[in-house]
C-alpha cells in the first residue's frame, strides 16, 4: 500500500516535465551538461526530479517491489527522453537506497540456496503450461489488447504510449527473475505493469466504442471479458454467501490496549507466529518472533528462533535462560499459543508475575535475571 503511494508520487512528478521533453535529443542533452556542470543552477522541474529521486531511494525501507518497477521504468524515460535532471534523479536514488539493499540482497547467507535471491524463474508461475497460453488464461484478451494499443495510433498519441510502454519491461522481467524466495510475491510487480497497461487498453476500448455502434458492440463485449470473470470471483467472498472474517476481536483490542498502557515501548514481547498479532500489529511492541510466512519470504532463515521459541513455551530453567538471553520481557499465552505451542501453564503461573488477565489471555512479566 505504501509502495503504491510513492510509485504514483514519483510519477506525478516525473511525468509533467516529460509531456515537453524532446524525444531521443542526447546531443543537446549532453550539451547542456557540459556547459552547466560548474555553474550548475537548480530549477523547478530539477527539485521535482530530486524529491522524486528521494522518494525511489527510500522504497527498500517500504517495498522492494516497487523500487523494481520504478528503477526499470525510469531508466527507459531517461534513455528515451534525456534531460539533465535525470542525473540528480539516479545520484539521490543511488545514494539512499544501494546501502539497504546491499544489508537485504541476497537474503540471509545462512538460508538454503533456493530462498536467496534475486534468482532466475522462467515463466513465472506457468508451470506445464507454456508462458503465452499461461498468459492467455489468465488474461484473455488485455494482452493482445495491449499490443495493439501500444504498437498503433488508435487510441494514444505516439507520447504517451513511450511513457506506458516501458511498465511492459516489467512484465517482461517478472516472468525471468524472482525478487524474493515466495515467487508469488512477483504480483506485486505485475500490478503495476496491469495497472499502467490498462490505461492504454481502456483508451482503445473508448476509441472503439466512439467509432461505430457495432465497434461499441464490441467494446463492450471485450470490457465484459475483461473484468465480469474477475467480479464473479469476488463475489462468491461477499456476504451473504461468502465468510465473514474478524481479524481482531473486542478483548483482543483491549488487550492491545492495556499493553500500551502497562508496558514501556520498547519492551520485548514472546508471542505466537500469527499474522494477525495484537501485541504487534495493535499494542505495537517488538515480539521475539513474527509470521514465518513473512521471513521466509524476504529470505530470512529464522529456524534457530522458531525452535528456541518453542523451548520457552515449554518452561523450565531452558525457558527462563532463553528469555534473558533474547532480553524478552513479557510472555503471553492465548488461543493461538495454546494450539500451536502447547505451553507448560502451570510452569508460568508458579514462576512468573501476571501482569494481564483476560478471558482467553494471560501475560506474564519475565523475572529480571539474577546476579
Amino acid at each position: 500500500m505504501f509502495g503504491a503511494a510513492v510509485v504514483m508520487a514519483v510519477l506525478l512528478l516525473l511525468t509533467p516535465p516529460l509531456l515537453h521533453t524532446p524525444f531521443f535529443d542526447w546531443r543537446a542533452t549532453l550539451t547542456a551538461v557540459r556547459q552547466s556542470w560548474r555553474r550548475w543552477t537548480i530549477k523547478n522541474e530539477a527539485v521535482a526530479f530530486l524529491i522524486a529521486g528521494a522518494l525511489t531511494g527510500l522504497l527498500p525501507l517500504i517495498h522492494v517491489h516497487s523500487l523494481v518497477v520504478l528503477g526499470v521504468v525510469t531508466a527507459c524515460w531517461a534513455l528515451l527522453f534525456p534531460r539533465p535532471a535525470w542525473i540528480g534523479f539516479f545520484g539521490v536514488m543511488l545514494l539512499l537506497a544501494v546501502p539497504r539493499l546491499l544489508m537485504a540482497v541476497p537474503g540471509d547467507p545462512g538460508a538454503p540456496p533456493e530462498h536467496q535471491y534475486p534468482r532466475w524463474l522462467i515463466g513465472w508461475m506457468s508451470g506445464t503450461d507454456a508462458p503465452p497460453w499461461f498468459w492467455i488464461k489468465n488474461t484473455g484478451l488485455f494482452i493482445p489488447l495491449l499490443l495493439l494499443a501500444l504498437l498503433s495510433p488508435l487510441a494514444l498519441r505516439g507520447r504517451a504510449r513511450l511513457l506506458i510502454a516501458p511498465f511492459s519491461l516489467v512484465f517482461l522481467i517478472a516472468n525471468l527473475v524472482k525478487f524474493q524466495p515466495w515467487d508469488w510475491d512477483n504480483s506485486k510487480l505485475l500490478v503495476f505493469w496491469y495497472l499502467a497497461s490498462a490505461v492504454a487498453v481502456g483508451a482503445l476500448l473508448v476509441r472503439l466504442w466512439r467509432s461505430h455502434p457495432v465497434g461499441a458492440i464490441g467494446a463492450a463485449g471485450m470490457w465484459l471479458s475483461l473484468v465480469l470473470s474477475g467480479g464473479l470471483s469476488l463475489m462468491q467472498f461477499l456476504p451473504p454467501q461468502g465468510p465473514s472474517y474478524v481479524w481482531f476481536t473486542a478483548e483482543q483490542v483491549q488487550l492491545a490496549a492495556d499493553v500500551r498502557r502497562l508496558t514501556p515501548p520498547k519492551a520485548v514481547f514472546v508471542t505466537g507466529e500469527q499474522p494477525n498479532n495484537p501485541i504487534a500489529d495493535l499494542a505495537g511492541r517488538s515480539v521475539l518472533m513474527s509470521y514465518p510466512g513473512w521471513l521466509w519470504s524476504y529470505g530470512i532463515d529464522y529456524r534457530r528462533r522458531e525452535a528456541d521459541l518453542s523451548k520457552i513455551y515449554q518452561g523450565g530453567a531452558p525457558a527462563l535462560d532463553l528469555l534473558h538471553r533474547y532480553h524478552a520481557d513479557y510472555v503471553v499465552i492465548g488461543p493461538e499459543e495454546r494450539t500451536a505451542m502447547q505451553p507448560a501453564v502451570d510452569y508460568f503461573n508458579a514462576q512468573f508475575r501476571l501482569l494481564l488477565h483476560t478471558a482467553n489471555y494471560a501475560i506474564y512479566a519475565v523475572p529480571a535475571q539474577r546476579g
